[in-house]
């Protein structure tokens, strides 16, 4: 086997095969006493040989590939010992008749099942009483005899037949790969030594001039340098301090993790008898134990507030207690620094100025620690003071924020907090769940806690807050809070963990991370020209009351009800919230470097329907669990996540020389484990909405196109598909021969529109009819889309080639 020798042997045996004669075909390289044969691993092991030859003139090769069909290992034992139903008539005799359970008993209930309908459409047997017997004397085992015929040839004349071999799982279509290979101008059967370095011994002798040097590959990477790396949290709360910036606010200082329960609880018209200042739920310092550095005379129409009001309120008519007010906690949430911000800004010279401010830092909880909880966590709070504020203002402000962070189509529902009225819940449509989740908690501060600080009367506050933890948890597919926070952190993590985690994905919306569309996406090369939208109907309004979890007390909260989008029942089934191994079933080579990844979905790990139309697109996150990296693949067919499918989800992968998760991919193999997550709609096309959809492709940026025309056949009345394929040259064109039979099946359907770069070298004339070769002109482009014609409602949607 080619894999298993050196490379040193292989280019020997290359260069003695080829002193004799060119290399026509490298799957007949003699390797020892046997040829190297197709498999993929040793006609790899041959190109790092050739590589290194080539890198020294000695050769130049040319990459060549045929498709072949072979037979599975079903398809191999249907070959062998003849087709399920000829098994089951063999099993048969012409007058005593046998059950079912005899039939299974005989071949096997799997092939009693398959061969008993496949041996009566044949009319080889039939029904007699509470049996079957044979039909017929004899029989033609043709499923054998074909087999057979692949076997032998890697052929079928009948294509037809051999598609629906492919369908059964009989036969599967594999593309081989081998080189043809010629001597180069420093042809020789030796390999010389060549040297790297210049050193002082070859100058002082001479031999440089004689020596014969290494070329420099300046293409080469180096060594990457030792340096330190921002942490997950950092990165996301980075983003967010940029939005926050983008909008004009200022930055609150947040260095007092201890506060009084003055400036935490009581400024804030939080009763003392409140649950949240319990010791269950709140961190009491041992050690001093109190304070009072607050302004007295605040502290005093604090008190008086919550004892008989003031305002316009009644107050909540309890005793004040002072001992109560000074003691000291590790401050829970950071509403206790909006607070003496507010404070600073009524007392400020000059009188009250309007001001938009916010905070992002750590804030802790009594809590047990688990896979979702921490007893300390990161708080995102924004706060904005002026004059005349109103709900509406609230309502439009959360909008926009919110849209900055990819997550629109909100809806608001009242709330209780005991500082806010009016208090909003924020709710978002999750497109995998098919219903509301909230994702924000927010309100207007209340007049007692406002006018008690010396603020106009006038002058009206919107609050608002998140957590940190769980949006950087969905991003990074982290499923267990202490993988992200503490001593267990793996430090490979944190220095390979994308700054970004939009990773130049081809045709494929702002990923979606259990939901949340990243914060601040910054690559979309979907595109649509005039007269297309992909806007849907909205969804329907929340009803009754959403799954959440009540904030303890302040905007920190909402980092607990975020856990709405994961605290969702464990079980097997595939969904956007949690990674699932499944195996791999088959792969297939199309490239070297590109690849088909067929994953099984067991029955019972398919996903729930997530109420998205026929024409939406699915896609499918993998990770590489060793650096927690983690990006969307666009299936070939869909039809994989419901039971209509064949329990596989094919997946094309092409590896990148920067793409850690495309080359740990192809490091794979049959029966290893990808972790995925899905399926997430890329995009809800909504049925009976376009005429005709026109997809501009290039590479594996086609897979929307092929998962779109997959569809077609399960649709009543489906658009009519315009693909418009951008490829370097023929021979890169990926399943050229699956698009092309979509097209001949149904013309008036599917139509397809080759554009390459350059013709393939030492092609002369074009290969493709229709195709065009070089640059294509924009009254070309807009002819091919249909732009100007008769079809009034068109989408078109650029997936890759990237611009």
């Amino acid at each position: 086997m080619a894999a298993a020798l050196p490379t040193e042997a292989l280019q020997s045996i290359i260069l003695n095969a080829l002193d004799a004669a060119p290399i026509t075909d490298t799957r007949s390289l003699p390797i020892g006493a046997t040829p190297a044969g197709p498999a993929a691993e040793d006609q790899l092991a041959i190109k790092g040989a050739l590589d290194s030859l080539a890198a020294r003139d000695m050769v130049t090769y040319e990459a060549k590939n045929v498709d072949l069909n072979e037979l599975t290992a079903e398809g191999a034992t249907i070959a062998q010992n003849g087709s399920h139903e000829y098994l089951v008539w063999a099993a048969l005799s012409t007058d005593e008749p046998k059950s079912v359970k005899q039939i299974g008993e005989a071949v096997g209930a799997d092939v009693a099942k398959i061969g008993q309908g496949r041996a009566m459409k044949n009319k080889w047997i039939a029904k007699k009483g509470d049996g079957f017997v044979k039909a017929t004397e004899a029989v033609v085992d043709t499923t054998k005899i074909d087999l057979e015929e692949v076997r032998s040839t890697g052929n079928l004349k009948d294509e037809k037949l051999l598609a629906d071999y492919r369908k059964r799982k009989l036969v599967e279509k594999k593309k081989v790969f081998y080189y043809s290979v010629v001597k180069g101008s420093n042809f020789s059967t030796t390999i010389q030594k060549l040297e790297t370095d210049l050193t002082v011994e070859l100058l002082a002798s001479g031999e440089w001039e004689k020596a014969s040097f290494k070329k420099y590959n300046f293409e080469a990477e180096g060594v990457p340098p030792a340096a330190g790396a921002l942490h997950p949290l950092m990165k996301v709360r980075e983003e967010f301090r940029h939005i926050f910036f983008e909008m004009g606010f200022t930055e609150m200082p947040t260095n007092r993790y201890v506060e009084s329960s003055f400036w935490n609880f009581d400024a804030l018209f939080v009763p003392q008898q409140h649950p949240a200042r319990e010791m269950q739920d709140t961190f009491y310092l041992k050690d001093p134990v109190s304070s009072n550095k607050y302004p007295a005379d605040y502290a005093e129409r604090v008190k008086t507030v919550h004892q008989t009001g003031g305002y316009g309120s009644t107050g909540y008519r309890y005793p004040f207690s002072d001992e109560e007010t000074q003691r000291l906690v590790l401050r829970t949430h950071t509403t206790s620094v909006s607070t003496a911000m507010l404070y600073e800004l009524a007392n400020q010279p000059g009188g009250f100025k309007p001001a938009k401010l916010f905070s992002i830092d750590r804030v802790f909880r009594n809590e047990a620690v688990d896979a979702t909880h921490l007893a300390e966590f990161h708080q995102v709070e924004g706060v904005v003071a002026d004059y005349n504020l109103t709900l509406a203002d609230l309502i439009g402000f959360m909008e926009v924020f919110f849209a900055k962070m990819g997550v629109t189509n909100l809806r608001f529902k009242p709330a209780y907090n005991p500082y806010t009225e009016p208090s909003l819940e924020i709710f978002s449509w999750h497109q995998g769940l098919g219903k509301w989740v909230e994702i924000g908690n927010s309100g207007m501060f209340r007049p007692e806690m406002l006018e008690t600080m010396g603020l106009p009367p006038d002058v009206r506050v919107h609050g608002w807050g998140l957590s940190l933890e769980r949006p950087t948890m969905i991003r990074y597919g982290i499923s267990n809070i202490r993988d992200l926070l503490g001593h267990k952190v793996p430090l490979d993590m944190v220095e390979r963990s994308a700054a970004s985690m939009s990773t130049k994905t081809l045709c494929s919306r702002p990923s979606t991370l259990a939901g949340l569309t990243p914060l601040r996406p910054s690559f979309n090369l979907h595109s649509a020209v005039k007269n297309a939208s992909t806007t849907s109907a909205p969804p329907p309004k929340p009803k009754g009351r959403a799954r959440r979890v009540l904030p303890i007390i302040g905007f920190a909260g909402i980092g607990l009800s975020l856990a709405g989008w994961w605290a969702l029942k464990e079980d097997e089934r595939l969904t956007p919230f949690k990674f699932t191994p499944l195996k791999i079933k088959r792969i297939e080579r199309l490239t070297p470097e590109t690849s088909i990844f067929t994953l099984e979905v067991p029955p019972e790990m398919l996903p729930l329907p997530d109420g998205a139309s026929d024409l939406a697109i699915k896609s499918l996150y993998a990770m590489q669990p060793d650096v927690q990296i983690q990006r969307p693949y666009t299936p070939l067919d869909s039809a994989g996540f419901d039971a209509s499918g064949n329990g596989e989800i094919d997946l094309l992968v092409k590896r990148y020389e920067n793409g850690e998760l495309s080359r740990w991919m192809h490091y794979l193999k049959v029966g290893d484990q990808v972790r995925v997550r899905g399926p997430e709609t890329t995009w809800n096309i909504p049925e009976n909405t376009y005429d005709e959809i026109v997809f501009i492709v290039g590479g594996t940026g086609m897979t929307p196109a092929y998962q779109t025309i997959k569809k077609l056949e399960r649709l009543t009345n489906p658009p009519k598909i315009s693909v418009i394929y951008s490829s370097p040259t023929p021979s890169t064109i990926l399943l050229k021969s699956s698009l092309d039979a979509f097209a001949a099946k149904d013309p008036a359907k599917v139509t397809i529109q080759y554009l390459v770069d350059n013709l393939d070298p030492g092609t002369k004339k074009n290969p493709i009819p229709g195709m065009v070769v070089g640059r294509v002109q924009l009254k070309l482009l807009k002819q091919w889309i249909g732009m100007g014609g008769a079809t009034p409602r068109r989408l078109v949607v650029v997936c890759g080639p990237e611009a």
